[in-house]
C-alpha cells in the first residue's frame, strides 16, 4: 500500500514535471520568435517609401467629378502596350461619392475592348461609358461585333456581367482628400 502511494506520487510528480517542461519549451520558442520579430522590425520599416517619395507620386484631382459621372482621363504615368495602346484611367464616381478607378487601354481616343483580357485589346470603341439607364458600363458604339457586344458590359463596380471577359482592372492607388494618388497603397 505504501509502495503504491509512493508510485502514485512519483507518477504525479513526473506528470507535473512533463507539463512544466512543455510549458518552458513553448515559452522559450515564443520568446525567440518575439525577439526575432523585434530584431527584424527596423529592417522592414526601412523598406517603406519615405514622405518625399510619396509626395512625388502622380495625382489626379477628382474634386470636380460629379456624382454619377464617368470619365476617361489621361494617366499621368501612362504606359504603353506592344500594339500602340496606352493605358489611361476610367473613373466612375457613384451617387454616394464613392470612386472607382480602372486602367483601360486607349488608342487615338478609342478604348480598346478586350479579347477576353484587357492587356489584349482587339476592337476600338469610340463611345465607352455608362449605358442609357446608367446601370452599367459598356461599349456604346453601334458597329460593335454582335457576339462581343453582349459580353462587353460591366457593372458599376467593374465586374463583367456576362463573365466572358475580364473585369475592369483596378488602378493601384488611393483616394486622399480631393486627389487620387497613383501607386500609393493604403
Amino acid at each position: 500500500s505504501r509502495r503504491r502511494q509512493k508510485a502514485a506520487r512519483l507518477l504525479l510528480a513526473l506528470g507535473a514535471f512533463m507539463g512544466r517542461r512543455k510549458f518552458l519549451s513553448r515559452m522559450t520558442l515564443a520568446l525567440f520568435i518575439g525577439g526575432l520579430i523585434a530584431a527584424m522590425y527596423p529592417f522592414w520599416a526601412s523598406m517603406r517609401p519615405n514622405a518625399k517619395a510619396y509626395g512625388a507620386l502622380p495625382r489626379i484631382d477628382v474634386s470636380k467629378i460629379h456624382d454619377g459621372e464617368f470619365l476617361i482621363l489621361q494617366r499621368p504615368n501612362a504606359f504603353q502596350l506592344h500594339n500602340g495602346y496606352e493605358y489611361q484611367v476610367a473613373i466612375y464616381k457613384d451617387m454616394h461619392g464613392g470612386l472607382n478607378v480602372w486602367d483601360v487601354p486607349v488608342k487615338n481616343g478609342a478604348v480598346g475592348m478586350p479579347d477576353i483580357h484587357w492587356w489584349r485589346p482587339m476592337f476600338p470603341c469610340k463611345k465607352f461609358g455608362l449605358n442609357q439607364a446608367k446601370d452599367s458600363i459598356a461599349c456604346l458604339d453601334t458597329d460593335t461585333p454582335e457576339w462581343w457586344h453582349q459580353h462587353w458590359k460591366w457593372s458599376l463596380d467593374g465586374k463583367n456581367i456576362e463573365q466572358m471577359v475580364d473585369d475592369l482592372e483596378n488602378t493601384r492607388g488611393v483616394l486622399e482628400g480631393d486627389y487620387f494618388v497613383f501607386g500609393k497603397r493604403s
